[in-house]
């Protein structure tokens, strides 16, 4: 399984949006279709969020 096709196994609602880190290191969005996921390894899924006001 690829990073791709974890993103869509896990219903990732835009993945476009999200930041994919795996084993501690961060991938380029070009890599999700070639890297490969294999048992053992560690998978973040990261979103950043913004907002708030300055006054």
């Amino acid at each position: 399984m690829t990073v791709r096709d974890l993103l869509a196994a896990c219903n990732v609602e835009s993945p476009d949006m999200v930041s994919v880190e795996h084993n501690g290191t961060i991938l380029n969005r070009s890599e999700f279709p070639t890297v490969v996921v294999r048992e053992g390894d560690v998978i973040e899924f990261l979103y950043f969020v913004g907002g708030g006001s300055l006054s």
